[in-house]
């Protein structure tokens, strides 16, 4: 079928939102694991999660069991996206900095126009020439999922790249949309309660603090020390990730493969910053 082309990478993507009408800051999160190895990280997903009854980045406190299972969830992802098994992608923006273009369109439309572009960078030029990725998203009222649908793969067009989002809220991949959920929360948290994580790491914000004393000390909140253990685990292996002066968790190098991408505009500025490959085609045939 394929010929002398190359096999596509085959991807199970998971996608939640943070930050809907709470402040000015959102975020949405596309975790994407290769398929061969994704019921393998479910099953460890479960077994971390049910030390709870019910985890999510907005219930995470001082709780030690919590807490516990944010840096479980961490060492996971970091330990796969190592072995270039998995990608946690996050894009953020500012809604008091959209383009003149989108100030006036509701925010389920903008909130649209993030996921695409999130998706198009994430498939297109983050694993590789030819890519299948099935995605799973989060339930949301205010997105037009066929509309979503149409805008990703307009009738008649062909390439190196498919992506299919499937129906929302799927209760088959329920473990692996918290980590989106996880990943999407953070930088809002860090963009919203900056000086008071700089205030409890003894303004010591990089490196951050020591392991054990996030785990110990119940002064500091489940996301602080998640967001501290994060940024060690990112410094042990030199990925270019750390909190800007103005207040963002971010990524230098979006080839990294926990990314916190900050952008203002859907527009085509962020493209332009992005690396991609040569084009090829993808039939849809086959793909989940």
């Amino acid at each position: 079928m394929w010929g002398n082309r190359p096999q596509p990478v085959e991807l199970i993507g998971v996608m939640d939102e943070s930050g809907w009408n709470a402040n000015p800051y959102r975020a949405v999160c596309l975790v994407t694991i290769e398929r061969h190895g994704f019921q393998r990280i479910e099953n460890e997903l479960l077994n971390i999660l049910s030390a709870s009854k019910s985890f999510s980045w907005s219930r995470l406190d001082s709780d030690t069991n919590r807490k516990l299972i944010a840096i479980k969830l961490i060492d996971l992802v970091v330990r796969e996206a190592e072995h270039k098994a998995m990608r946690v992608d996050t894009l953020c923006w500012d809604t008091r900095k959209l383009p003149q273009s989108l100030r006036n369109k509701a925010d389920g439309y903008v909130l649209e126009e993030m996921m695409l572009k999130l998706i198009r960078q994430v498939v297109a030029n983050r694993w590789g020439p030819l890519v299948k990725c099935v995605i799973y998203p989060d339930h949301h009222n205010c997105v037009n999922w066929p509309r979503l649908r149409q805008k990703l793969r307009p009738p008649g067009v062909v390439s190196r790249w498919v992506a299919v989002i499937k129906d929302p809220d799927s209760k088959a991949v329920r473990p692996a949309i918290a980590l989106a959920d996880f990943f999407a929360g953070m930088p809002i948290y860090v963009a919203t309660r900056f000086m008071a994580i700089k205030a409890r790491s003894g303004q010591r914000l990089l490196p951050g603090v020591e392991d054990n004393c996030q785990l110990e000390s119940r002064s500091i909140s489940g996301r602080a020390a998640a967001v501290f253990h994060l940024l060690a685990q990112a410094r042990k292996r030199k990925w270019p990730l750390g909190i800007e002066s103005n207040r963002r968790l971010q990524t230098h190098n979006g080839r990294c493969p926990i990314n916190f991408w900050w952008d203002d505009s859907p527009g085509s500025r962020g493209r332009r910053k992005q690396g991609g490959h040569a084009a090829l085609a993808l039939p849809l045939r086959g793909l989940l």
